[in-house]
């Protein structure tokens, strides 16, 4: 009984700690040596080597032949690639993004809300040479971007609860918002108006607009933005393309069956 114990434990830590690597590798572009991996997650040597090897044997992680440091493998990308093929939202609003990119000529952005975070499952670029460069797949805070905000305004007050208490509210920039009551308040603006703007508080020099997204059952799911540098993307020009963002949201959320003539307030 008790060697059952120790082996059915086992599996989860092992399963565990090769997670902990792949997350780890997502973050080092140049990849990591057995050692420094080994260091960075506290893993002894040949652990570290045994679960990489099993990684990198089912695609999940490759090797530099020439400087041996390990990085993520394609078969990641094939399974990011399934799960966004099967995420309707991102299929059905793609033309409407296309639209609005054309009509403002800024990089559009949609995304969901995951643990807390803000994850871009969709991006498109704008014609401007100067742009948010950004990725799909790229994680922020909820409470830092525009997408995170309009999200998490138009939640019900028990998942609302638990998105707060996942975000840490430490400065990024001077615009950050800092605490928990200012981000409240800062939320029932946003559901007054229908948007949420990031001026400068995630990134400095970049600022974004974003609206929500919502379904059949009118519960928010996503949220579209549009991005730009600052010297672009003043107050007053973020007013204006709240107009069209709005209007590309709705068209998406109708689309998914919200029957609503305008986003909920």
């Amino acid at each position: 009984m008790k060697a059952q114990q120790t082996s059915s434990s086992y599996a989860p830590l092992t399963v565990k700690k090769a997670l902990t690597i792949l997350c780890a590798l997502a973050k080092e572009k140049d990849g990591l040596g057995v050692l420094s991996l080994a260091k960075k997650l506290d893993l002894n040597r040949s652990t570290a080597h045994r679960l990489v090897s099993a990684l990198m044997e089912n695609g999940f992680v490759k090797q530099d032949p020439t400087h041996h440091r390990y990085t993520l493998g394609l078969k990641i990308i094939e399974l990011a690639g399934e799960l966004l093929s099967r995420m309707e939202v991102r299929q059905i609003a793609l033309p409407y993004l296309q639209e609005l990119v054309e009509m403002t000529r800024e990089t559009v952005h949609l995304g969901i809300l995951d643990r807390g975070e803000v994850v871009f499952i969709d991006k498109i670029e704008g014609p401007e040479l100067v742009r948010f460069f950004t990725h799909i797949g790229k994680r922020f805070p909820a409470y830092v971007t525009s997408i995170g905000k309009a999200i998490t305004a138009y939640l019900p007050e028990d998942e609302l609860e638990e998105v707060l208490k996942l975000q840490s509210f430490e400065a990024r920039t001077p615009n950050t918002l800092t605490s928990e009551r200012t981000f409240r308040e800062h939320l029932k603006r946003i559901r007054s108006r229908g948007y949420a703007i990031d001026h400068e508080e995630n990134r400095q020099t970049v600022c974004c607009v974003g609206a929500p997204i919502f379904d059949s059952d009118g519960r928010v799911i996503a949220a579209i933005s549009i991005s730009g540098p600052s010297f672009r993307l003043t107050p007053r020009k973020m007013k204006e393309l709240s107009g069209p963002l709005k209007s590309t949201a709705l068209k998406v959320s109708r689309s998914l069956g919200y029957r609503g003539d305008t986003l909920p307030d």
